[in-house]
C-alpha cells in the first residue's frame, strides 16, 4: 500500500514538472513576440531544469516499479 501511495504521489511531481515546463514555454513565447529577449533566458533555463527534473523523477519512479 505505502509503494502504491509513493508512485501516485512521484507521478503527480511529474505532471508538475511538466506544467512547470509548458507555463515556462508560454512566458518565453510571450516574451519573444510582445517584449525583449531579456526575460527569455531565465525561463528558457526554467524550461530546461523542468525538463530535467521530470525525466529524472520518471527514470527513478520506473526503475522502482521495475524493482517489485
Amino acid at each position: 500500500m505505502n509503494k502504491n501511495i509513493q508512485n501516485k504521489a512521484s507521478r503527480i511531481l511529474e505532471i508538475i514538472w511538466l506544467i512547470i515546463a509548458g507555463l515556462s514555454l508560454l512566458i518565453v513565447i510571450q516574451n519573444i513576440v510582445y517584449q525583449n529577449w531579456e526575460n527569455t533566458l531565465l525561463f528558457s533555463a526554467f524550461i530546461l531544469v523542468a525538463l530535467f527534473m521530470h525525466f529524472l523523477r520518471r527514470n527513478n519512479r520506473i526503475k522502482e516499479e521495475n524493482e517489485n
